[in-house]
This record gives structure tokens, C-alpha cells and sequence, in this order.
């Protein structure tokens, strides 16, 4: 009997940890989430912008002296 509410003990114990654990975590990695979709969004526009930057940078080295549209 002794030994059953020794197993008792720990199964509680693990339990608890393991509740613990999830509840201070689930924040943790619900802000680890949305730092990754704000991580793919800024590179995906950076991405986007790409094309726009090289032909500001070709005007600028050509010389034109004015501004491509867009920008």
C-alpha cells in the first residue's frame, strides 16, 4: 500500500510539472509565432522592394539626375 501512494506521490508530481511547464511556455511560444510571421512578412517586402531599389540605384550610378517613378 506504501508503495502505491509513493507512485501516487510522483504521478502528482509529474503532473503538476507538467502543467507548470505548459502554462508558463504557451505564451512564450505564442509570442515566438507571431515574431516569426512579423519575420516573414518584413522579408517578403524587403524581397518585393528588391527590383524597385536596383533600378533607383542604376539611375543614380548612370547619372540622370532624376528620380526613377515609383519612389
Amino acid at each position: 500500500m506504501r508503495r502505491l501512494g509513493h507512485l501516487f506521490g510522483w504521478f502528482v508530481v509529474v503532473e503538476t510539472l507538467i502543467t507548470i511547464f505548459g502554462v508558463t511556455t504557451a505564451p512564450l511560444l505564442a509570442v515566438l509565432a507571431l515574431d516569426a510571421a512579423i519575420g516573414l512578412v518584413v522579408a517578403r517586402t524587403l524581397i518585393e522592394m528588391r527590383p524597385r531599389l536596383r533600378v533607383a540605384l542604376f539611375a543614380a550610378k548612370s547619372g540622370s539626375g532624376r528620380r526613377p517613378s515609383g519612389l
